[in-house]
């Protein structure tokens, strides 16, 4: 099996030189793309990177340190509590490593750390004013540029690992946090994603392949990387190469040996080059395997391979889109070009940025994609516990009542009342599903736009503003709920009128009319006992007549619920989405008309703050876009 691989071909050759001059020519374009990921975190521009996920103690860290050759903060609990971004850098003229560190992108008044061994105590400190004493998850990175004569030319992200556990158990929602904050990461289509795996660890149960594999299924942008694979005793040789039932991915799977605690405290890239290399070569399991699989060396020329590919796809669009992003900002400089006396200019000014607000919402298809997800489970609702006609409890409780009636009405003519009495326990569920939908749709819709207002960079220093606006659109969903909520009252006190037109009724009586055995497993509730009791019993007899009715509720219930499971969701979306951009605008119109304004601009300092932000980030986003354009 493994002279097989070893004849491949492979695409990904490792340097057969080191790799100190790897990836030097996309330096330029790394440092600009980091700036602009920096100046545009609320932007919807997707920048390219490399993000190192893995569970908590998978060897991210260690990692990471041979990768970089510098030490990291390691240990048993969690040591990554805040992204980290680590841009190595190439200079052949350094006599030894240069490490800065920041807390912003651009790294201005970032502080160089002097000697290597203090860069994991300096991180620490960094993390601890970042994210506080108390071992929480947040997501506000820090940024290191390591410069060095002997490192290829790469940036990586390294985020917190995955983990149940909180120490002292300060952040209860840890996993939720972990996780959440790793698919913010890997949502972006444009990021490679280093799944980090210990070697005796079970592939098809590894959190973070699962959460890569929600974003990319086959694994185009997903490599995995094994570590820990000197301390694992079993030969994982069918892992690495993917074969059998083992876990699969597109780009595959490259083994490292990670750096241990005997060679731990002085970090140097060939020494580590130096010992993977006689663990390879010398572990009866592996000696013979192909080195596209294995390999400190392997892995940074597939990083950096792909990083290039990816950033040579996405530069062009980034051009495009980085211009649309300078206009938007222009705009927004604009809007604070002058103070804002006047009402009209004040309305003007508010104006603008719900439509910045509702444009962004639109754009991003956010509200509008989530909202799908409550109709589907609205529709699931509605079949999972809709009534089962067809049991035994509506035959007795339908037997009953047809007793009742007899020798009031013709033998075998199906009596509305009783129809319409059973029908209430359907009547009912509807109504059920039907208000909670409306309602979490109302709440879900009102709040997610409210958290664009809240999150706004042109007003998030001006709480009024942000009240304001909350406040309206408070009252402009509500207002809209109740009207919604008037329209589906009014269609199911329809409903409770029996009544279709629809050929499947009919064609689902007869459906079970003619039912043979074969066909019970293709209609849902149907069994083979009511089947062979329909089938039976006497034309002329109540028990047919309440088989009868029974068929009838079922079929007539599947029409009900196809019908109200589009009609429902029609209705609130037509109330909660489409009728936002031009009703919402003419809503807050007439509302800022009847208010005084004046209150909610007297913020001069404020104002001029975010004015200078504006045009700083504006200045460094035009001179990044000229750079960009000066690669090509």
């Amino acid at each position: 099996m493994v002279s097989r691989y070893n004849r491949l071909n492979s695409r990904f050759q490792p340097p057969k030189t080191g790799f100190s001059s790897l990836g030097n020519d996309l330096q330029p374009t790394l440092e600009i793309m980091e700036t602009i990921r920096g100046k545009i975190e609320n932007s919807r521009i997707e920048i390219p990177g490399v993000v190192v996920v893995g569970a908590q103690s998978s060897g991210k860290s260690s990692l990471l340190e041979n990768l970089s050759g510098v030490p990291l903060p390691t240990g048993n609990n969690i040591t990554t509590r805040v992204p980290l971004v680590i841009r190595l850098e190439y200079q052949p003229d350094v006599n030894k490593p240069i490490v800065v560190i920041s807390d912003n992108s651009y790294m201005d008044n970032g502080e160089t750390i002097e000697d290597i061994q203090h860069v994991a105590s300096k991180i620490e400190e960094y993390t601890v004013r970042l994210a506080g004493h108390n071992s929480r998850v947040v997501d506000k990175p820090i940024h290191l540029k390591i410069i060095q004569n002997n490192t290829p030319s790469v940036t990586l992200i390294d985020l917190p690992g995955i983990t149940h556990m909180s120490v002292d158990n300060v952040q209860e929602d840890i996993h939720e946090q972990t996780v959440s904050l790793v698919k913010k990461y890997v949502n972006n289509e444009r990021m490679i994603i280093l799944c980090v795996v210990p070697a005796g660890d079970d592939f098809a149960n590894s959190e973070a392949i699962k959460v890569a594999k929600t974003v990319d299924e086959t694994g185009k942008r997903t490599l995995g990387v094994i570590t820990k694979i000197d301390i694992c005793h079993e030969n994982i040789i069918e892992k690495i190469l993917a074969t059998g039932k083992n876990v699969n991915l597109e780009l595959g799977f490259i083994a490292v040996r990670n750096r241990g605690k005997e060679d731990k405290r002085k970090p140097n890239i060939k020494d580590t080059l130096r010992m993977e290399s006689d663990f390879f070569s010398n572990s009866p399991h592996y000696k013979d395997l192909n080195k596209n699989y294995w390999g400190i060396d392997t892995l940074i020329n597939r990083i950096i391979t792909l990083q290039k590919k990816s950033i040579d796809d996405a530069l062009p669009i980034i051009k495009s889109e980085l211009k649309k992003e300078i206009i938007r900002m222009e705009e927004e400089v604009r809007l604070f070009a002058k103070p804002l006396d006047t009402k009209q200019e004040q309305i003007h000014f508010i104006l603008n940025v719900l439509l910045s607000i509702l444009e962004s919402c639109n754009e991003q298809q956010s509200l509008e994609t989530s909202i799908y997800r409550f109709f589907k489970m609205y529709n699931d609702n509605l079949k999972k516990n809709e009534p089962n006609y067809l049991d035994m409890e509506y035959h007795k409780k339908i037997h009953s009542l047809v007793d009742e009636t007899e020798g009031i009405l013709l033998s075998n003519f199906l009596s509305p009342v009783i129809f319409k009495k059973v029908f209430e326990d359907l009547t009912k569920h509807v109504e059920c599903c039907s208000k909670d939908v409306v309602e979490s749709c109302f709440v879900y819709v009102k709040d997610g736009l409210k958290s664009y207002v809240t999150s706004n960079r042109i007003i998030q220093n001006n709480q009024k503003i942000v009240d304001l606006l909350n406040k309206i659109i408070d009252e402009f969903y509500t207002e809209n709920y109740n009207k919604l909520k008037a329209s589906v009252e009014l269609l199911l006190e329809c409903e409770k009128n029996v009544f279709t037109q629809h050929s499947d009724y009919v064609s689902t009586i007869k459906k079970i009319r003619n039912a043979v055995e074969d066909d019970v497993q293709d209609i849902k509730g149907l069994s083979q006992d009511f089947l062979s009791a329909y089938q039976q019993c006497n034309e002329n007899s109540n028990t047919h007549t309440t088989y009868e009715v029974q068929i009838s509720l079922y079929a007539y219930s599947k029409i009900v619920i196809n019908r109200v499971s589009d009609m429902i969701p029609m209705m609130v979306f037509k109330y909660f989405i489409s009728s936002i951009n031009s009703n919402l605008i003419t809503s807050t119109m007439c509302y800022l008309s009847d208010i005084c304004l004046q209150d909610y601009f007297i913020d001069d300092k404020e104002h001029q703050k975010y004015q200078t932000d504006c045009i700083k980030r504006l200045t460094d986003l035009k001179e990044c876009s000229v750079r960009l354009q000066n690669l090509s």
